[in-house]
């Protein structure tokens, strides 16, 4: 016990030092990440205005179909070996892809 006892304001301004730091080290945690998100937010904003006349590339297309056509495909696969044919129901998800 009495060895116990004598650890115990070691042990808590070790304690207190830690919280300390700890606090600190999370509000420059805090700012450097506002200062990324900051930093981030104006390179995006930079590249769109630098030339609004600019062209999209060719391939670049208003259709999200090239995110969402591989999903439908493989729905279709698998309705075409589960059932023996590609749309055994009514939902033809080429419909409703954005």
């Amino acid at each position: 016990m009495d060895g116990q006892n004598r650890l115990a304001p070691l042990v808590s301004s070790w304690t207190a030092r830690l919280l300390a730091f700890s606090q600190r080290h999370r509000k420059l945690m805090q700012l450097s990440a506002w200062a990324l998100l900051i930093g981030l937010l104006a390179t995006v904003l930079w590249l769109r205005a630098y030339d609004l006349r600019s062209d999209p590339p060719r391939g670049v297309s208003q259709s999200a179909g090239f995110f969402f056509d591989g999903f439908a495909n493989s729905h279709a696969a698998r309705s075409y070996v589960e059932f023996g044919e590609l749309r055994p129901d009514e939902w033809d998800p080429y419909i409703y892809s954005p």
